[in-house]
């Protein structure tokens, strides 16, 4: 069994939770505890790592993506990418994740995302080849995606508390799995569920046994489930900072990544950036269906706003 041993006193536990309490009599924090005994430095300001968790704190290089992308401007190009091809893989197979993580997983890890990766590389294929594994989204944005389907019909499940205002008619009816989807010729086994920046945080707190049930329901008949988020990443942190939860937004993000991990080739996320986004981006998705299920959704909408008609 393995056993924590407190530095300060030497006293081993069973558990890091244990550990972690046991702090209290030396009157310190958990911050305080690994900020002396494990310091870490931001590799482009050299100021100290700002401690959250204690997985976080030992896993973070840098206190911003801005910082690494400083970093990554300064340094060798060859550090870097070696840099890069270590820590993806570390975690990789610390995890035992069957693929390289999209934007969305790379983004909520504080990590350089696929842009960054592009920049380096060349293409994200070859990174992913360098490393072994294959990417977790592989294909290229379809051209139908940029297309006008303001006149398909979207189902909205009659459960949807606060429907989208969409340009596209709709139709009420009870739906088998998430808040939207297209009937009849357009029906391609895809749906969307869609959270606020609220529902997300409570989905992905304490909702997050009852959600993945959801998940199974869908994987269950072959479907495929598009998670949009009326907000940023960002935003969602901001909302958790002025919400009653007493979770944090690493923990979140966690529950995430484990349901993106366990129900892989299921689903994807999707941070439209808020509810008027949605209701553009949501008809896309369905009326596109299967030409999306490899195709990392996040970066392409970050990455060319002509969805959005400007």
């Amino acid at each position: 069994m393995t056993l924590f041993k407190c530095k300060e006193c030497g006293q081993e536990f069973e558990t890091e939770k244990s550990l972690h309490g046991h702090f209290r009599k030396h009157k310190m924090t958990v911050a305080d505890y690994y900020l002396k005994y494990f310091p870490r430095f931001d590799l482009y300001t050299h100021s100290p790592i700002k401690f959250k968790t204690p997985s976080q704190y030992l896993n973070s290089d840098f206190n911003s993506s801005s910082n690494f992308r400083k970093w990554s401007e300064r340094e060798n190009p060859e550090v870097v990418k070696d840099y890069l091809l270590k820590k993806t893989k570390n975690k990789i197979e610390e995890k035992g994740l069957p693929a390289v993580m999209g934007q969305v997983q790379l983004d909520s890890y504080g990590w350089p995302n696929v842009r960054d990766i592009k920049k380096l590389f060349g293409s994200y294929g070859a990174f992913c080849e360098k490393i072994g594994y294959p990417p977790q989204f592989g294909f290229p944005m379809t051209k139908k995606f940029y297309e006008d389907h303001t006149d398909k019909l979207v189902w909205v499940d009659t459960r949807e508390q606060k429907p989208l205002n969409f340009i596209n008619p709709v139709k009420l009816v009870k739906l088998d799995c998430g808040d939207y989807t297209m009937g009849g010729d357009d029906f391609q086994n895809t749906f969307v569920d869609r959270k606020s920046a609220k529902d997300f945080i409570g989905t992905f707190g304490a909702g997050l046994e009852r959600f993945k049930r959801e998940m199974e329901r869908c994987a269950s008949i072959g479907a495929y489930l598009f998670i949009v988020v009326d907000s940023t990443m960002a935003g969602v942190a901001r909302s958790l900072a002025f919400s009653p939860s007493r979770t944090n937004i690493q923990h979140i993000l966690h529950n995430m990544r484990e349901v993106l991990n366990e129900f892989h080739g299921d689903c994807q996320f999707v941070f439209s950036g808020g509810r008027e986004n949605s209701a553009l981006l949501i008809p896309k998705i369905l009326a596109c269906g299967k030409d999306l299920w490899k195709v990392d959704v996040q970066y392409f909408i970050e990455e060319d706003d002509e969805w959005l008609g400007t």
